[in-house]
């Protein structure tokens, strides 16, 4: 008996994923940031209060957990934006490769001719 292909399933590649399967990882990556971004808010806010209360130094203590929670919030945020960015770079070159006259070599299809002006 030969081998059967499974139906309905894509095949699988070995290698690099597609730009689309990146994407896709990108685009959960983005959702998880939605509730990233709030835990780190809350839990420098709640690591603040504590200090606050362990050495009396109400509000400071709660201002700045909150202020680090918030910066440690945007750290995955412009890591995702720097992974979207090169996946778009990557898209752009893979176009241009594959594009087989450049468009400021391509020819006016407009049906008029240029120099009639």
């Amino acid at each position: 008996m030969g081998k059967s292909e499974p139906s309905g399933l894509p095949p699988v590649s070995s290698g690099e994923p597609t730009p689309e399967q990146k994407q896709k990882g990108i685009l959960a990556e983005v959702l998880s940031a939605g509730f990233i971004f709030p835990l780190c808010v809350l839990i420098g806010y709640f690591l603040g209060s504590r200090v606050d209360r362990a050495l009396g130094s109400s509000p400071f203590g709660t201002l700045i957990g909150v202020f680090l929670g918030f910066g440690a919030a945007l750290i995955p945020v412009f890591r995702l934006s720097a992974a979207y960015e090169r996946l778009e770079q990557k898209k752009k070159r893979q176009r241009a490769e594959t594009d087989p006259v450049p468009q400021s070599q391509a020819p006016d299809r407009s049906g008029g001719d240029p120099e009639s002006d």
